[in-house]
């Protein structure tokens, strides 16, 4: 993998590697690939319907498209996949794993409100709020253009056009502060 290869090859090489797993392990890196890098092992496993059960990961490690650290943190074998996995997953398939990522209690509300932000197909000021607060909880983390990304999206949630414009406000200063002032 560390080889430099056109994006087009390298994409139906991952893709056809993605493809060769067992449904279960495809599944496993499809909600890996939708994570947003807070959840562990554990919490995929389980957001993906397999509780505990680990050995569903096994022929996705054997083939090095994810290892998992001491961390618990699953890691991909080389950026391309996770980025292959996520597309080839289909909209419904992410759409879903977004939610059962969201209905995980043991991530924190930022990281619920984001996956139910990416879930959203239509404004919805309850998710936007939430992805709000979300982010103004993690801004005591530190992360502004984390936290701008989450306020860009909350803006584009809002159904009403002053929450959105004080959404994008917030999310263009919280930009600023992080370097990035063009944002």
């Amino acid at each position: 993998y560390n080889r430099m290869v056109d994006g087009g090859f390298a994409h139906a090489l991952f893709a056809a590697q993605l493809s060769e797993l067992p449904s279960d392990a495809g599944r496993l890196v499809l909600f890996a690939a939708t994570g947003a890098g807070y959840e562990d092992v554990d919490i995929i496993t389980a957001a993906a319907g397999f509780g505990e059960d680990f050995a569903r990961w096994e022929p996705a490690i054997a083939a090095g498209i994810v290892t998992v650290g001491e961390d618990r943190r699953v890691r991909f074998g080389h950026p391309l996949i996770r980025s292959v996995a996520y597309a080839e997953g289909g909209h419904e398939q992410r759409r879903a794993a977004h939610i059962a990522l969201a209905e995980s209690q043991a991530l924190d509300l930022f990281c619920r409100a984001w996956h139910l932000a990416a879930a959203a197909t239509a404004p919805d000021e309850n998710v936007a709020a939430l992805l709000e607060q979300g982010a103004k909880e993690s801004r005591r983390r530190g992360g502004y253009l984390e936290v701008a990304r989450a306020l860009q999206r909350a803006g584009e949630l809002s159904p009403d056009g002053a929450d959105a414009a004080r959404r994008f406000t917030v999310a263009a200063a919280a930009a600023d502060f992080g370097g990035d002032p063009s944002w």
